[in-house]
C-alpha cells in the first residue's frame, strides 16, 4: 500500500465484481450457473528514478532518464471470497480465501524522432522543403 510521507502523490480506487456464468449442464433444460466474487485494490504512487527495482531500466530498453523522471508504481491486490454453497463460506466468515499481488510499473513512450513535413500547399508526393 502506499505508506509513504504524507505529501507523496496517492491515489486509491477498488472495484467489487460479483460474476455469475450460466453454461450447459449435464441435466436438460437446466443451466449450470457458477457465481464467483472478487475484489480489486489497486494503490498508484508517482516515483523516481531512483526508486525503481534494481535492473528495471535496463528491463525498458536503456538508462536514459525520462522527462523529469517519473515513473508511476502500481499494486494490485485481488481477493477472491466464497459463496454460501462453499464447505469453508462460514469459517472464512466474509474474509478472501486467495489473494494476489501484482506490482506494474507505468512509464511514458519514448516519441518517435519528428520527421521534416512538406510545407503549406505542398502536393502529396512532392518534394518538401527538407528534401529539396
Amino acid at each position: 500500500l502506499c505508506l509513504t510521507k504524507f505529501a507523496d502523490p496517492c491515489f486509491y480506487n477498488s472495484e467489487y465484481f460479483r460474476q455469475v456464468t450460466f453454461s450447459l449442464s449435464k441435466q436438460f433444460g437446466v443451466a449450470r450457473e457458477v457465481v464467483t466474487e472478487y475484489q480489486y485494490f489497486w494503490t498508484h504512487r508517482l516515483i523516481q528514478n531512483q526508486e525503481l527495482p534494481d535492473g528495471f531500466l535496463d528491463l525498458v530498453g536503456g538508462k536514459e532518464e525520462l522527462v523529469g523522471g517519473y515513473y508511476i508504481k502500481s499494486t494490485l491486490l485481488t481477493c477472491a471470497y466464497l459463496q454460501p454453497q462453499d464447505e469453508l463460506y462460514f469459517k472464512a466468515a466474509g474474509m478472501p480465501v486467495v489473494v494476489y499481488s501484482h506490482d506494474l510499473i507505468h512509464r511514458r513512450p519514448r516519441r518517435p524522432a519528428a520527421s521534416p513535413s512538406p510545407g503549406p500547399g505542398a502536393a502529396a508526393g512532392a518534394p518538401g522543403p527538407a528534401q529539396v
